[in-house]
């Protein structure tokens, strides 16, 4: 006990900013770098969907969409221990799982890679939540892990990039459409996301930016249904990669859960007797997100009238008993 110190430590604005930046440059970039690389196994299965991986693995009908399923169900039941065993597995093995996929010439085989690239993935969101919580104060949190969260964008850049890059059948025009033409969906998603994180650190107000991101996906996902020119319905297509995003740690278990079971309900919206243009999914699209932004306006209300009488028994009271 001789060697504990008696006074606490000070530590001032200009030696905490310095602190902020020697960990913002150690640990952001490796952040960064896993949670875009992460979501570009995501979109894998889409790019590989055109390149071949349908008919190689002989699929009809809905089994495509259940490659899908089976990666969220392993992804939705092993969330909330996968971050306890990051440290000694699960990287490795997650690693190990995606170089395999290239492996199965049969569905089956397939859908067991998929079923545990889910499982193992689904300890990468809970580890980045709990290693920014620990290593930034509770002012700084918001900002950081919306930083590393908006490398989705690159994901979906440099995921179609590598994709057409590694395609070796340059005769099919559609495919090489399809993948260039994910890119601007990416980098609206990157440049939305920064954006919507500077106006909300500036207004204080977290849930009307919320909000007015959900109206924007809802007039995205209407104008990709409906619009009547095909140009209308791809600036639909990008506008639809800004969404919202909430990240304390309570929050984001509910969000994974709610993020799982929506990418196992989602996919099976998409009838095949509505090719291409796919309206009843898009329905479903502009249903749920106007549930959302009313959800999320609810929510608002209960917070703004649970203030007010939290200030009137402050008044009343006095400030002595808070």
């Amino acid at each position: 006990m001789n060697y504990v110190p008696t006074e606490h430590i000070i530590i001032d604005e200009a030696t905490n900013r310095r602190l902020v930046r020697k960990i913002d440059l150690y640990l952001c970039p490796v952040l960064c770098m896993l949670y875009y690389i992460q979501f570009m196994d995501k979109f894998s299965n889409s790019h590989a969907s055109i390149m071949g991986l349908i008919p190689d693995h002989g699929m009809k009908d809905t089994m495509y969409i259940w490659t899908g399923n089976f990666f969220y169900m392993g992804y939705l039941v092993f969330v909330s221990i996968g971050s306890r065993l990051l440290q000694s597995i699960f990287v490795v093995a997650w690693g190990f799982i995606f170089c395999i996929h290239a492996v199965p010439d049969n569905y089956p085989d397939f859908i067991v890679l998929r079923t545990l690239l889910g499982i193992l993935e689904s300890a990468v969101t809970p580890a980045f939540v709990i290693l920014t919580f620990h290593w930034y104060k509770f002012e700084e949190q918001f900002s950081k892990t919306s930083f590393w969260f908006v490398f989705n964008g690159l994901g979906t850049i440099l995921g179609g990039s590598i994709a057409y890059g590694l395609y070796i059948h340059g005769d099919n025009y559609f495919i090489f459409f399809f993948l260039l033409m994910g890119m601007p969906f990416g980098t609206v998603k990157l440049v939305g996301f920064i954006s919507l994180v500077y106006f909300s650190k500036d207004i204080k107000h977290r849930l009307p930016v919320a909000i007015f991101t959900c109206v924007l996906c809802i007039i995205a996902a209407a104008m990709l249904a409906w619009a009547p020119i095909a140009n209308a319905r791809l600036a639909g297509h990008y506008l639809f990669g800004i969404r919202p995003v909430s990240m304390t740690s309570t929050v984001n278990a509910i969000y994974l859960m709610g993020y799982c079971t929506g990418n196992l309900i989602g996919p099976q919206t998409f009838k095949q007797s509505q090719a291409p243009r796919y309206a009843g999914a898009i329905l479903a699209m502009v249903i749920y997100i106007i549930v959302s932004a009313i959800c999320m306006g609810l929510l608002k209300f209960l917070y703004w009238k649970e203030n007010n009488v939290r200030d009137r028994r402050r008044a009343e009271m006095g400030d002595y008993l808070f």
